[in-house]
């Protein structure tokens, strides 16, 4: 699957067009309290385009699956404009705002890869370390999603250095525990 993040240029309405200038539409879920809203399309070579709004994280990205993903994907770029991973990890350094931070976590989290890097651990590490709370709180929040043994490692040596955080890193170590095991 092709994961691309939107970046804030694109608009909502001409991403969707162009997405349903590929297929029919067979899923439109409207924004929940916890549920992303999301538009599925499907085409007629079996690929699953879809539009999904993360209203909390403020993240706009398309997901692309089947035998056409990597052509799909190609005439999006083209299209629209995305934000690279490279240019998330570059903006979350030490002179950006806590609100940069913020935002770039969310957005590498529907980024993630089913195994971490060093780059992406890195950025975690520092995250977890940040001196604003609500970068914290934003980075204990993305881990949820990850499945790196290294992780766990991680947020464990933040628990008793964060007093402030110290139960909810309790909790995500507990929970990188269960589903790393």
């Amino acid at each position: 699957m092709i994961t691309l993040v939107l970046d804030d240029s694109a608009e909502a309405r001409a991403v969707i067009a162009s997405l349903l200038m590929r297929g029919e539409l067979f899923e439109d879920v409207a924004r929940g309290h916890s549920e992303l809203a999301c538009r599925r399309i499907r085409t007629s070579t079996g690929d699953e385009l879809a539009y999904l709004e993360d209203h909390v994280a403020e993240v706009r990205f398309i997901t692309i699956d089947g035998p056409q993903a990597t052509a799909h994907a190609d005439q999006l770029m083209r299209a629209f404009r995305f934000v690279a991973r490279g240019t998330l990890l570059a903006s979350m350094n030490d002179n950006a705002p806590p609100g940069a931070w913020i935002r770039g976590l969310s957005r590498l989290a529907v980024l993630r890869p089913a195994v971490a890097d060093a780059a992406l651990l890195a950025i975690w590490t520092r995250a977890l370390a940040h001196p604003v709370a609500a970068v914290r709180r934003a980075a204990i929040r993305t881990c949820y999603g990850c499945r790196w043994p290294a992780l766990g490692a991680i947020v464990r040596a933040r628990i008793d250095a964060d007093p402030r955080l110290r139960e909810p890193l309790r909790q995500l170590a507990a929970h990188l525990a269960r589903i790393t095991s």
